[in-house]
């Protein structure tokens, strides 16, 4: 969904980001998404994660095999 950016400033969101979606009545009610106990600590630990260089190396090593194995496969 696109919103004006005007609205995005408004609600402090930047482009790209989550929402939550309500219907109240006969309308859609959005705000910016919670983020719910395991959902945040869930979200720091794949931020440190990502911050550990030698981990994204080979999780992005380990995702090229994997997609070149599945590419490989017989269908």
């Amino acid at each position: 969904m696109t919103l004006p950016r005007q609205l995005l400033r408004t609600l402090g969101l930047e482009a790209g980001a989550r929402v939550d979606v309500e219907l109240v009545g006969r309308s859609l009610v959005l705000s910016p998404a919670r983020q719910h106990g395991e959902s945040a600590k869930l979200a720091e630990g794949y931020q440190a994660m990502a911050q550990d260089a030698q981990r994204e190396t080979e999780a992005l090593e380990w995702c090229n095999a994997l997609a070149g194995d599945v590419a490989d496969a017989t269908r």
